[in-house]
């Protein structure tokens, strides 16, 4: 029998020596991985423990915040005032229909 190679031989997964180059890279990317992990902080202040309260939140309620400045009270007054021009304007909208179809 002649010597030759078939075509559908699988290369042998032991070629290459154990501990080559490559398991190196593996274990030193591995250990990048792992003290990168350990150094991240938390994702985010609820992470934290800061339950919502951040510094960035109180700022938006205080003096320090930079812009236009209103205050809450005004905001409510100016919310239900639309609520209630919308609310009237669909009850004349109403009566007009009706009189109009008569």
């Amino acid at each position: 029998m002649s010597s030759s190679k078939a075509s559908g031989t699988v290369k042998n997964a032991g070629s290459s020596a154990p501990g080559g180059p490559k398991s190196q890279i593996r274990r030193r990317a591995a250990a990048e991985k792992t003290a990168k992990d350990a150094n991240t902080g938390p994702a985010g202040p609820r992470a934290a423990g800061a339950e919502g309260s951040t510094p960035t939140l109180l700022k938006l309620y205080s003096d320090e915040a930079t812009g236009f400045k209103v205050d809450p009270v005004v905001v409510m007054v100016l919310s239900v005032g639309f609520i209630a021009s919308v609310f009237a304007l669909h009850i004349v909208a109403r009566i007009l229909k009706n009189f109009a179809s008569e």
